[in-house]
């Protein structure tokens, strides 16, 4: 039990900063679960693998709420399971989420054929025929020459913009065209 004690005050000190006013810190997670074992109530994974394989896969990449500890034990709530598995899984890390989302939109963009994208900036254009707000900075830019940073692209892309095409987003797929 003492070195229980002992190796966790170092993880503690490890994570948390040193401070005469900050004396109580404990992991959330790992407290909850500790808490839920002793009662009772901490979700049995190998029954929800056997049972419910759905379940499982909430509870494994899911976030930990506070219903997923009314599964079972001490004043369960049958309606516990639906809302775990409800749960979409956690962002472990949100770099990683862009860049996927990054690549996603390249993907498209180099698979879309140049009719498709045609029709998209057409459809794209408001009626009045002053164009988006892409191709006015597009111009700008084009008239000083400065690169010109794309909405929604990795910060380290900057596009450089010459007085003949126009870099604008049309929902999400980055295309290129001739201006008028």
């Amino acid at each position: 039990m003492l070195s229980d004690i002992v190796s966790t005050e170092a993880q503690q000190r490890r994570r948390y900063v040193s401070s005469a006013r900050h004396t109580i810190q404990v992991d959330y997670m790992a407290y909850t679960r500790d808490v839920a074992r002793r009662i009772g109530a901490d979700p049995s994974l190998g029954l929800a693998l056997l049972r419910q394989p759905k379940l499982f896969w909430a509870l494994l990449t899911g976030p930990q709420v506070p219903y997923m500890f009314r599964l079972q034990g001490p004043h369960a709530w049958h309606g516990a399971a639906q809302a775990s598995a409800r749960n979409p899984p956690a962002h472990l890390d949100a770099a990683q989420d862009q860049a996927a989302r990054w690549r996603r939109r390249s993907v498209v963009a180099a698979v879309s054929s140049p009719d498709a994208e045609r029709r998209q900036s057409a459809r794209a254009r408001p009626r009045d025929g002053r164009g988006r707000c892409g191709r006015v900075r597009a111009r700008r830019a084009a008239a000083g020459g400065l690169p010109v940073r794309v909405k929604n692209a990795p910060p380290a892309a900057f596009h450089d913009v010459s007085s003949t095409t126009s870099a604008h987003v049309n929902s999400g797929i980055y295309t290129t065209r001739l201006l008028p």
